[in-house]
């Protein structure tokens, strides 16, 4: 209704009304007041929640995302996108600039009070099904509790080990499959320069990339293995980021070399000075480099160094956006032996919680950067980047302060303790004194 409304007013506005901003925040404060009640009613309710929630629970998310992106764009069009807050502060506001900068800030706080309420479900999941099953047990229901998506498996699962330290080095980083990929990639390279080169304006864009750098698809694929192919004494999380790199450098390095070797031979040469820029400006190439340029500094570089840069970069955001997640949800008590956290039964279910958050919040650490530097003040993408970071410190406290360390046997093995929550601490002062 909110979005709907505020289109709608702003449809029939005349050019810098306030009116489509009023309406706006008008709307948006009631629905923010809604789900500030919805969070602390579903705080008191011990029911566990349904899939149905979750969807419910996102719904003022995404639309506040939308309207959100509305507003910029009546914004936008009414000319006082980027220039109502400085006018604001410098007292000299025109009729829309308050409505505007109201409206945005209740948004936004919409959008947040949307992601406490996701936050509150995600947090409990563990202990609202333990109360429906006490619950169901004394109204003698034989059906379990439905828990959605994040329900902790009643029984550890973890998949089970691939290669070990039995295994040679290079069998361990890679698959066959993998060096099959390669393969295939080394051999795809120099078709894939050929292509490029005939692409003397550049209008393959990001396309051409991928040619350049074949090494990426064979880091992503071996990354993205450890979800299946689990080292018994490196499980899969390390493995994951370790490959990002060492098979970054094991791919790019053959490949750049061949590849530097064939940009130089003649008949290439000869392909790419019979694609230069038919302009008088500037007489070149998109791709290679111009006459009396070495060949070793421009390409040789882009395509060794450059593509192991690439890779890895794919790679670890492999190992971020998929593998963490995935095993996160699906195989939470490798996440939990992996992290030094307690695999006690009593810790069991909130350490499963916490590795999941976790795994959610990670990413963020590359998102937010990303959206705060490709963004200015007005820009949509500089207001999600901001809720974003928002959420991704909520998202570290709630790790830090729900956790359960492994105090015994970090100790026992000599790892760091990190910084300890109140009840890891006790633990850990309860172990000395035992110990005494």
């Amino acid at each position: 209704m909110a979005l709907l409304g505020t289109f709608a007013v702003a449809v029939v506005a005349p050019y810098q009304s306030p009116w489509p901003f009023v309406v706006a925040a008008a709307l948006h404060g009631c629905a923010l007041v809604w789900l500030v009640r919805t969070v602390r009613s579903g705080r008191r309710e011990e029911v566990a929640p349904r899939a149905i929630d979750f969807v419910w629970g996102a719904l003022p998310l995404v639309v506040g995302a939308v309207a959100l992106a509305l507003l910029l764009l009546i914004a936008q069009e009414s000319g006082i996108r980027g220039s109502a807050l400085p006018r604001v502060l410098s007292g000299e506001p025109l009729g829309a600039d308050y409505p505007y900068l109201i409206a945005l800030v209740t948004v936004v706080a919409v959008m947040a009070t949307a992601v406490v309420r996701l936050v509150s479900l995600v947090h409990g999941l563990p202990s609202a099904k333990a109360a429906s099953q006490r619950a169901e047990a004394a109204a003698g229901a034989a059906t379990e509790a439905v828990v959605g998506a994040l329900a902790v498996p009643a029984e550890p699962r973890t998949t089970v080990a691939v290669t070990s330290s039995d295994d040679s080095f290079w069998r361990r980083l890679m698959s066959p499959g993998a060096w099959v990929l390669f393969g295939i990639c080394v051999v795809l390279s120099i078709p894939g320069l050929w292509i490029v080169a005939a692409d003397y304006d550049g209008s393959l864009g990001l396309l051409g990339y991928p040619l350049f750098f074949m090494a990426a698809p064979v880091t992503a694929w071996a990354c993205l293995e450890s979800l299946w192919r689990r080292d018994r004494e490196l499980g899969v999380l390390f493995p994951a980021v370790g490959r990002s790199i060492v098979v970054a450098v094991v791919t790019a390095l053959p490949i750049g070399i061949l590849d530097t070797i064939f940009v130089q031979l003649p008949p290439f040469v000869d392909r790419v000075r019979s694609f230069q820029r038919p302009d008088e400006v500037y007489e070149g190439h998109s791709w290679f480099p111009l006459e009396g340029q070495s060949v070793l500094e421009s390409v040789g570089f882009d395509l060794t160094i450059g593509g192991m840069a690439i890779a890895g970069v794919v790679g670890l955001f492999t190992a971020v956006f998929v593998v963490l997640p995935v095993t996160a949800f699906r195989d939470p008590d490798q996440f939990i032996r992996e992290q030094g956290l307690s695999r006690a039964p009593e810790h069991r279910a909130r350490n499963a919680a916490v590795v999941r958050v976790l795994a959610l919040g990670l990413p963020l650490a590359f998102v937010v950067p990303a959206l705060l530097v490709n963004s200015n003040s007005d820009d949509p993408r500089r207001w999600i980047g901001i809720l974003l970071a928002v959420v991704g410190v909520l998202a570290g406290y709630y790790v830090w302060r729900n956790q359960r360390v492994d105090v015994a046997g970090r100790s026992a093995s000599g790892a760091p303790m990190g910084v300890l929550n109140p009840e890891d601490r006790a633990s850990l002062r309860r172990g000395e004194e035992g110990s005494d």
